[in-house]
């Protein structure tokens, strides 16, 4: 088995140099001052103060006598040594980890080292790879250690993380985030689960992003704190995002309907400030990769499926109907599930065979003002059935047919955020209904209607506050969706 590190790199290697005899020999303080706030995008190997750091073809640079056979780390300090044999193991906090890592896991390593924007950590990485290669040939462990490292700066696939950098004003440095995010999801996404992010090298500053990533994206986390020989591993805590919070905010952004939002909306503001979902390009208003994670989160984990939200609704909108709450629709009930039997062209309680078609629950039985029995569906913006609509439609049909009902209502509800009106049925959503409208009144030739339920759980905006719409039924804000 090989497991993928990814592995943040930073200038400890170059600082760790500096504190040993070897700086008084070879000083890299005027190299390392030089190219201190240089961006990645600058890197030039033919520039002296670069060569006196690494080297270039016809000598090596000053780096490379920290590898091996001259200083080791012990009790903190560093202690100058003369054996060609021993390797400098301590010689950055990134070559430190995942030499532990390797200890720990026992299998093959792919390390993905993926520098900040600046000269400095493109050169350690470079650095941090060829350690790496001489160490293969003092020991045979190394040679299960794989490093990659593409330092192309100029290649769309360089390893380096562009505006990832702390000197940069406030959108810049989001952009640079994102820039990380999708790159550890793409590594991520590539390697199957198998995915271990080392957090102990890097600006510390760009610990709370990892962490963040690591924790939605399931994946393990693996720190070694400072001086400390142990390795500490961040295992999954039972957090993620609210189902139909995600619900709300991912259907904006799956129907794309985010690009027609009016910048000075208090929508638009949620989106950009508040969940860092939203930010503007050029003009135009872009995805950030924070909202690839929320999409791919309901995409794959709850779009097809209803939560405990979306069942507890339906009791809701039960004791809204029955307390003529509505104006058209009252005396709800629960009919029992029905089976289809398609040999005796009757309806059964009990599933025999596969002659006998499961046709679904029906969420909600209305009666409307002509006393007519209405079949309601309840669906949120996430769980709407947009695609194989016939499919769909036929078991409607059966249900329509069960029960000898004359309308049949989508309730479609959504999260309101903040108390604010603004936001608006996706347009695929829009389509799909469309299509019901048709199918419906002209096969089953019945009336269809559609209504949207915009439900405020964050009236007090710190917290998502269940019980209110609970405790408030009346509270409900129920609109009729314009269809053509």
């Amino acid at each position: 088995m090989t497991k993928t590190i990814i592995t943040t790199v930073g200038t400890s290697i170059f600082e760790n140099y500096r504190q040993t005899f070897l700086n008084n020999n070879v000083s890299i303080d005027n190299a390392y001052d030089n190219l201190k706030n240089q961006k990645a995008e600058n890197l030039d190997l033919g520039n002296i103060d670069i060569v006196t750091l690494i080297g270039d073809e016809e000598d090596s640079g000053a780096l490379h006598k920290f590898f091996k056979g001259n200083v080791v780390k012990e009790n903190k300090q560093w202690k100058e040594i003369n054996d060609q044999n021993t390797l400098n193991t301590q010689a950055s906090a990134e070559i430190s980890s995942i030499v532990k890592i390797y200890e720990k896991e026992n299998c093959m390593l792919k390390v993905r080292l993926l520098a900040s924007d600046t000269v400095l950590s493109v050169l350690a990485a470079k650095l941090i790879k060829e350690w790496f290669e001489v160490a293969k040939q003092s020991d045979d462990k190394y040679g299960k250690i794989e490093i990659l490292f593409n330092d192309n700066v100029k290649s769309p696939n360089s390893d380096y993380i562009p505006k990832l950098r702390t000197d940069l004003n406030e959108n810049d440095i989001y952009d640079g985030f994102n820039n990380l995010i999708q790159k550890i999801i793409d590594i991520s996404k590539e390697n199957n689960g198998s995915t271990i992010i080392n957090i102990t090298s890097g600006y510390r500053g760009f610990i709370p992003i990892l962490t963040i990533i690591a924790q939605l994206e399931s994946i393990k986390l693996n720190y070694i704190y400072e001086d400390s020989d142990e390795l500490i591993e961040i295992g999954q805590f039972p957090i993620n995002f609210d189902y139909d919070i995600a619900y709300s905010l991912a259907d904006i952004l799956i129907s794309k309907s985010y690009k027609d939002l009016d910048k000075n909306s208090n929508l638009f503001k949620d989106f950009k400030d508040k969940y860092k979902l939203l930010t503007i390009k050029d003009n135009e208003i872009v995805k950030t990769s924070f909202a690839d994670i929320l999409i791919n989160y309901v995409e794959k984990t709850v779009i097809n499926k209803k939560g405990f939200f979306g069942k507890a609704f339906e009791f809701v909108l039960y004791y809204y109907f029955n307390e003529n709450l509505d104006d058209k629709y009252k005396n709800p009930s629960k009919p029992q599930k029905k089976y289809y039997d398609k040999t005796n062209n009757i309806f059964v309680d009990v599933q025999k065979g596969n002659n006998t078609l499961d046709i679904g629950d029906i969420d909600i039985q209305l009666k409307n003002k002509n006393n007519d029995i209405v079949i309601a569906e309840v669906k949120s913006f996430g769980n709407f059935p947009k695609g194989d609509i016939d499919k769909y439609i036929e078991k409607i049909k059966y249900r329509v047919k069960s029960v000898g009902a004359k309308e049949f209502l989508f309730i479609i509800y959504t999260i309101e955020l903040k108390g604010k009106s603004e936001i608006i049925v996706p347009n695929d959503i829009i389509k799909a209904l469309t299509t019901y409208k048709i199918e419906i009144t002209t096969k089953l030739n019945i009336d269809f209607n559609a209504k949207l339920v915009k439900i405020d759980l964050s009236k007090k905006q710190t917290i998502i506050d269940y019980n209110d719409v609970f405790d408030n039924p009346n509270d409900l804000k129920f609109e009729s969706i314009n269809i053509e």
